[in-house]
C-alpha cells in the first residue's frame, strides 16, 4: 500500500465503510464510526484516521480539531482568548468599528473572530442588521462566562507569578511633561512590588521600541499608528497656553484659539512630537485658522528664558499636569476655551503578560 495512504490506525475490519462519517480538515480524514455493540476493542465514536494529503500540506496545518462525542459528554471546541476578548469588548461596543478601534484592530479581523467563535460554539452570538449589532440570547447568556474565563485567565497568570520568588522587573518609555502622574505610577506599582524603570525615549524610538520587545511598555500622547502592540487609553490631557507676562492675552483668565491665532506658536519638530502638532494645526485649521510658527520648542526651561525675553510676543502649549507642578519667572499660563485635550495611551509589547500589563493599566488610570 502506498505510504501516503498508509493508516496511523487501523480499522476494525466489521466496521461498515457505507455508514461511516468521513470528517475532512487540515489535509487529514476522520473517519467517525458509528457505535457498535460488536466492537469491543475500540470504544464507540472514535475517530480513525488517515493521510490523504502530502507531508507539505500537512505540515502546514496549525490545529486538528476533532469531536470526541464520548469525552465527559461533550464535544471538544477550539476557543481562543483572543477571540473572548473580542467578544466581550463587541458586547460592551455593540458596534464592530468601535470595537476594532478599541482593540487596535482591522475591522475585517474583528468580524472574522467573532464568526469563528460563533462556529465553534455552535451559536449566534449578535443579531446583525445593516444599521445596528445587538447580542442575541445565546450571546447574553454566554457573556458572563466569557468574562469570567478572562478573569480566571489574570487569576492564573497571578498563581504562577506567586510562585516565582524572582522581582519583577518592567520598562517603561516616557517623554516630557506628565508631572505627578509619573511619581505616582511608580508608587502605585512599587506598592504592588513591582520595580518600573524608566527610559526618556521620543515618540517615534517609543513605539519602534515596545514592537521591538526591547521594552515593556511605554506612554504615547496622540494616535498610535501601529498594530504591532497592545494599546490602551488610560486618560485625556488637557492644553494650556503658556505665555510672557508681557503677552497682551497673559491677564486673561481663558483665552480663545482665535486669539492665540494671533501670535506665534513655537512648538518642537514635528518628527519629535507629531501629535501635538496635529492637534494644534487640527484645532486652527477646523476654525480656518492657520498658526504662525515661532521659535523652535526645545526644553521648557530653554523655551520659556527665551520667551520671557523674546522681543515678539510668543506662546507654547503645555500640559496641565506639568504646568500644575512648576513655575518660572515671567511666564504664565492661560486656560484655553474651548479646551484642547490630547488623548494618552499606554502601549504594552504583545509578549508582556496580560496580568503585568493589567496592573500597568490600573496604575497609569490611578494616577
Amino acid at each position: 500500500m502506498p505510504r501516503r495512504l498508509a493508516r496511523l490506525r487501523q480499522r476494525p475490519a466489521n466496521v461498515s465503510r457505507s455508514n461511516d462519517h468521513d470528517i475532512r480538515h487540515f489535509g487529514f480524514s476522520f473517519v467517525r464510526s458509528p457505535p457498535a455493540a460488536s466492537i469491543s476493542r475500540f470504544p464507540a465514536d472514535i475517530p480513525i484516521i488517515t493521510r490523504r494529503r502530502s507531508r507539505n500540506q500537512t505540515q502546514k496545518a496549525k490545529a486538528v480539531i476533532v469531536d470526541y462525542d464520548q469525552c465527559g459528554g461533550r464535544n471538544n471546541v477550539a476557543i481562543e482568548l483572543r477571540q473572548l476578548r473580542i467578544f466581550v469588548t463587541a458586547a460592551e461596543e455593540l458596534h464592530f468599528g468601535r470595537t476594532a478601534e478599541r482593540l487596535f484592530l482591522p475591522q475585517s479581523v474583528v468580524s472574522e473572530q467573532i464568526k469563528r467563535l460563533e462556529r465553534s460554539l455552535g451559536v449566534v452570538l449578535f443579531d446583525r442588521t445593516r444599521r445596528s449589532v445587538q447580542l442575541s440570547v445565546a450571546g447574553a447568556a454566554l457573556l458572563p462566562h466569557a468574562r469570567r474565563v478572562l478573569e480566571t485567565e489574570i487569576a492564573f497568570e497571578a498563581a504562577a507569578a506567586s510562585l516565582n520568588n524572582k522581582p519583577t522587573v518592567l520598562t517603561l518609555g516616557v517623554g516630557r511633561g506628565y508631572g505627578r502622574r509619573l511619581p505616582a505610577i511608580l508608587q502605585h506599582l512599587a506598592h504592588e512590588g513591582i520595580t518600573l524603570q524608566t527610559i526618556p525615549l521620543t515618540p517615534a524610538e517609543r513605539t519602534r521600541q515596545v514592537e521591538e520587545g526591547k521594552i515593556d511598555a511605554a506612554l504615547l500622547r496622540g494616535r498610535v499608528r501601529t498594530h504591532a502592540v497592545e494599546t490602551t487609553h488610560i486618560w485625556d490631557e488637557e492644553l494650556v497656553a503658556a505665555m510672557p507676562v508681557t503677552h497682551p492675552l497673559a491677564g486673561r483668565n481663558t483665552v480663545s484659539l482665535e486669539e492665540l491665532a494671533q501670535s506665534p506658536v513655537s512648538l518642537a519638530d514635528r518628527r519629535t512630537n507629531p501629535a501635538l502638532h496635529d492637534l494644534i494645526e487640527g484645532a486652527l485649521a477646523s476654525r480656518g485658522l492657520a498658526g504662525n510658527a515661532g521659535i523652535p520648542f526645545t526644553t521648557v526651561e530653554a523655551t520659556f528664558a527665551q520667551l520671557a525675553t523674546h522681543p515678539v510676543a510668543m506662546w507654547t502649549p503645555v500640559f496641565t499636569g506639568y504646568e500644575a507642578e512648576h513655575s518660572y519667572a515671567g511666564i504664565r499660563t492661560v486656560r484655553i476655551d474651548p479646551p484642547l485635550t490630547l488623548p494618552a495611551f499606554l502601549i504594552t509589547a504583545k509578549t508582556l503578560a496580560q496580568r503585568d500589563r493589567n496592573r500597568l493599566v490600573e496604575a497609569c488610570r490611578g494616577s
